[in-house]
């Protein structure tokens, strides 16, 4: 590896919000890792940088729904949600650069968007009468809107409770595939499950921890420092993540990536921060 340039040799500025969520509080973890995560997205960031256009009054219309779509790419569910939840705000500044009101604000929207949106309401039974919601814009919101436009078919069963569990379960699934398949014709990626299962109560810290190393060491490869000069410098040392030598390291960063992928499973976009394994 090429020696670096010692004016180089000093951490950013940023690089401990950037990399050490140590000092984090427990209810923070969870809100906090969507957040960094998302802020690995250049497509996101991008959306979320031009969104007050797309999320005014015109959003509705065909041709800005095509223009927040050929910004996020894949996944527009997962990351159209994302982009309203972030439109207008700070974003990308770090999580631990964030005021007060801004992480308050996450911590009670995040979380409960990514439970919706995991879940996905595969099947809502809707009893009695349809003129229970009120309204189109009603049933829009309790139903529609915790999956995705244009996913939801509304409509009406009439079911022989007396032909048997067996012969309606048939009747059912052959009816089932042969939407799905038309579904799939003309919806395409919309139709992709979001699949990502959280770390969960215990495994928030670690993925923050993993995704802290993957950003360290980005910015010590950047500088030309190997492991070991990028460790014995003061300020580096400052912002070095929990891992204590550089296989651990690279284990840490992999496991990052990983967290990344399963999360946003387009593999046509790295991590911003993404670098190959540390061999010096």
């Amino acid at each position: 590896m090429a020696k670096a340039n010692p004016n180089k040799r000093t951490a950013p500025a940023k690089l401990m919000a950037e990399c050490n969520f140590g000092s984090l509080k427990e209810e923070e973890l969870e809100a906090c890792f969507y957040y960094e995560y998302a802020r690995e997205l250049k497509s996101l960031r991008d959306a979320v940088r031009k969104s007050t256009p797309i999320f005014g009054a015109d959003y509705r219309k065909p041709a800005r729904r095509r223009e927040l779509a050929q910004l996020l790419g894949k996944q527009s569910i997962l990351k159209q949600q994302l982009v309203r939840l972030l439109a207008g705000s700070i974003f990308p500044k770090p999580w631990r650069l964030l005021i007060e009101a801004s992480k308050r604000q996450l911590m009670e929207t995040l979380p409960d968007y990514m439970d919706v949106l995991e879940l996905r309401n595969p099947l809502c039974v809707i009893e009695g009468d349809p003129a229970q919601f009120g309204s189109f814009a009603e049933f829009r919101r309790q139903v529609v809107e915790p999956v995705g436009p244009g996913v939801v078919i509304a409509g009406c069963f009439a079911v022989n409770l007396a032909a048997g569990p067996s012969l309606i379960e048939r009747k059912f699934r052959r009816w089932l595939g042969r939407e799905l398949r038309h579904a799939q014709e003309i919806r395409g990626e919309e139709l992709r499950h979001f699949s990502f299962r959280p770390p969960g109560p215990t495994g928030w810290r670690t993925a923050l921890n993993q995704l802290g190393a993957l950003r360290w060491r980005y910015h010590c490869k950047r500088c030309a420092l190997t492991f070991r000069e990028a460790s014995a410098l003061p300020d580096w040392k400052r912002a070095k993540p929990l891992y204590s030598d550089q296989s651990s390291l690279n284990r840490a960063c992999e496991g990052g990536i990983r967290c990344f992928y399963e999360l946003f499973p387009n593999r046509a976009e790295r991590p911003i921060h993404y670098t190959n394994g540390w061999q010096d």
